[in-house]
């Protein structure tokens, strides 16, 4: 089934809030591989997962590694599974680091959606 992501620029990272949706959801578990960069978070990113306006996932991501975070799907109205992430803390990269031009707020890049 086919689904669709809002928040997430070309290369990968996003800001504050990400929101995922499956069309057609019957339920099961949704795992997103996440990465961050040590140049821009030296310590962990907080994830955080919401469905149905609860809290149903958070994890850590350390700096230059990527995590796998899994996610329960539950079936909405119109048959979609929704999905909304936050990420408590962002930071600009040409604030940053030197040289770097990038005035986007980041917090972590998704790289990765599968659902079973």
């Amino acid at each position: 089934a086919a689904h669709v992501t809002e928040g997430i620029y070309a290369d990968t990272w996003a800001g504050r809030t990400v929101v995922f949706r499956q069309f057609a959801c019957t339920g099961g578990t949704l795992s997103v591989t996440l990465g961050s960069d040590e140049r821009l978070f030296p310590g962990a990113q907080e994830v955080e997962a919401f469905a149905g306006g609860r809290l149903v996932s958070s994890v850590e991501v350390g700096p230059s590694r990527e995590r796998i975070m899994r996610v329960p799907l539950v079936r909405g109205q119109h048959g979609a599974c929704t999905v909304r992430f936050v990420v408590p803390r962002t930071r600009v990269p040409a604030r940053v680091e030197p040289g770097n031009a990038d005035t986007r707020h980041l917090g972590i890049r998704f790289v990765g959606f599968r659902v079973s």
